[in-house]
């Protein structure tokens, strides 16, 4: 968010730089929607490892005319115990992908907008025949010199 706002804060500027807007917004999205899906990852989820409820194993032990021996009763909790690690191991797994997706989201944003910035600068140079204007420190962003944008790219990306 930090990021959207100081692309908002560039954009309503009395000299704004617009080719930053766009890629600004770019980065800023991609790292809201990587911040969703990793919310997704980390939501609270049903473990199931705590195991066997004595009541249901109660109910299963009574077959009716008899109780079952102690090694059908010890088999049956080991493989509910092994199905219950199984489905654990799914969510965790689950979990595990979202992350990854968050983080290829969120790289790939940075990226994008770095790109983006890139065609922009080559476009711009390619149509004046000179370099943007704020690199040469003439369009009001962070003083003369030449360094206000790379330091207003660099701010925002390092208070995120």
């Amino acid at each position: 968010m930090t990021i959207a706002a100081a692309v908002s804060a560039n954009s309503v500027a009395e000299k704004p730089i617009y080719e930053l807007t766009g890629p600004g917004m770019l980065v800023a999205t991609g790292l809201l929607v990587s911040s969703i899906i990793c919310a997704f990852a980390g939501a609270p989820r049903d473990f199931r490892i705590p195991g066997a409820n004595p009541a249901r194993l109660r109910d299963w032990s009574w077959t009716g005319s008899r109780w079952r021996t102690e090694a059908e009763v010890l088999d049956a909790t080991a493989v509910r115990y092994g199905n219950s690690i199984d489905e654990d191991q799914k969510i965790l797994a689950e979990g595990s992908r979202r992350l990854h997706a968050a983080l290829l989201v969120a790289l790939g944003s940075c990226l994008a907008g770095v790109a983006h910035f890139n065609l922009l600068k080559l476009h711009h140079k390619r149509r004046t025949g000179g370099s943007m204007p704020f690199f040469t420190g003439t369009s009001g962003c962070g003083g003369g010199g030449g360094g206000g944008a790379v330091s207003l790219v660099m701010a925002i990306l390092t208070k995120n």
